[in-house]
Formats: structure tokens, sequence, C-alpha cells
């Protein structure tokens, strides 16, 4: 998200009216210097959960698979991702330029998500839903633009709003968001809400190299003006909306 969210947030961030030389955060720039730190000196993702039993499938490699089979992952899922082309990525590949997202940027956090986290199946594509359930407890179907839904034997138990008017509904942005959200709700109807709170743990932020709660940032004394302000500032930020996270997992503004 460093390098090819819009960044809307900044633009409306509420630190930016408390702020003594005014000024949003500037978040993107922050994750894509961590996000590449991260890739070259190999920080480790959260470990996955301890295994629930569960079989998922997850069809499609897009912003939204990414999201949802990390998130499943976490919680301790067993996760096959069945992609239709050879290689993992979906739009941010090949709707997206080199300029905007390196390869050796996409390809590492691809790495990263999926190595000895759950089986790919490149250059399988799915076109009928029963294929992808035969053994399976469940299904994450994110492909396609826009069109994200969990689904369990004879039931779709969440699915994205079909009809929106709202400019950003094709970011990839709100792909990671729809796919947490989708893997929440299949979580929670295999495995009940008592592990809920597995799904929406971890780093919070815009993308997998995020800053996480505890991670320390170099000093920015634009910032830091003084201690006080930064400790109100701590407390403001803690009210910003998750990026991509609208809906079941957004916070409080």
């Amino acid at each position: 998200m460093g390098r090819i969210c819009y960044a809307p947030c900044e633009s409306g961030c509420v630190l930016a009216t408390r702020r003594m030389n005014g000024g949003a955060v500037g978040i993107k720039g922050l994750e894509a210097a961590v996000g590449e730190l991260a890739l070259h000196d190999g920080w480790a993702l959260g470990e996955p959960g301890a295994p629930t039993g569960k079989r998922v499938a997850v069809v499609g490699s897009g912003p939204c698979g990414l999201s949802a089979s990390h998130q499943l992952v976490l919680a301790g899922h067993e996760v096959v991702l069945l992609e239709a082309h050879h290689a993992l990525g979906g739009m941010l590949r090949r709707g997206i330029s080199e300029r905007r997202l390196p390869r050796w940027i996409l390809d590492g956090e691809i790495s990263r998500l999926v190595d000895g986290r759950m089986e790919v199946a490149l250059s399988s594509p799915v076109r009928r839903i029963e294929r992808a359930m035969e053994g399976r407890d469940g299904m994450i179907w994110a492909a396609g633009a826009s069109r994200c839904m969990a689904v369990v034997e004879r039931a779709t138990i969440w699915r994205q709003p079909i009809h929106m008017d709202r400019a950003d509904r094709r970011t990839a942005t709100v792909s990671i968001g729809r796919g947490a959200r989708a893997a929440r709700a299949l979580s929670d109807y295999l495995i009940g809400e008592s592990r809920a709170a597995d799904i929406a743990g971890g780093p919070r932020g815009s993308g997998p190299d995020s800053v996480g709660a505890g991670s320390v940032l170099p000093p920015n004394t634009r910032m830091m003006a003084d201690v006080a302000d930064v400790a109100d500032e701590v407390g403001m930020a803690g009210r910003c909306i998750l990026c991509g996270s609208r809906g079941a997992l957004q916070r409080p503004r």
C-alpha cells in the first residue's frame, strides 16, 4: 500500500489540525520505506494459528484473495490458494504498472504471505464452485474485480454489496478489507465466535508491512514538537480508520 494506495486518509487526517505545523502523517511514504526494509532484512510475518482442522479454498490471488488467505492462515485453517493464471497477484500484477509497483516488491510480498504457509495451485481455473469445495469445509471466492464472498456447502454466508456507487470500490485497499471480512465471516461459521479475535489480530494498518503497536519509528522532529503533543497524537491515532477495513472491521472515528 505504500506504493499503490491513493492515501485519501492523508488529506483527511484527524491529526493534521492538531499539529503545530499542520499537515498529515505521511503514512504512505512511511509504509513504503518500512515495507522495503522488511523485504530487505527478511522480517517474519505472524505465525499461523493453532491448527483448527478446517480446510479452506481461496479462489483468486489478487489483493482480496491474498488478504483472505493470510487471515485464514493466522486463524489456523489449512488453506489452498487457487489461481487461474501462471503467477499470483491478480490485478496487482496485471493491472498496475511496473513503475508504480516494481515486480521485485510484489513478488517479495507474495512470497512472504504464501511460502510454507499455504498450498498454492497455479494455472487452476475454477469454473464451478463445487470443484473448489470438494473435500473442503469452506471457500472464499475472490476471483474478479469487486467480487468477494464466503461460501460453505449449499450456502453463501457473506458477500459484499453488489451495487456500490463509491468511487473507491475497486481499489486494492478496499479489496484487502473485503478479503479480511470474508475470512472472518467464514471462520466465525466454521469454528464459532470464540476464535473471531484471531482473524482481526496482528499488525494494524493497510498492508502486511504496516507498523504495528509497539513498533519503534525513527524520530521525526515535525511530529515530535513536544512530549505532550506526542502523547495526545498517540491517543488520536488510535481512532484512525484501519485502511481497507470499512464495515465490520472499522474502528470508531
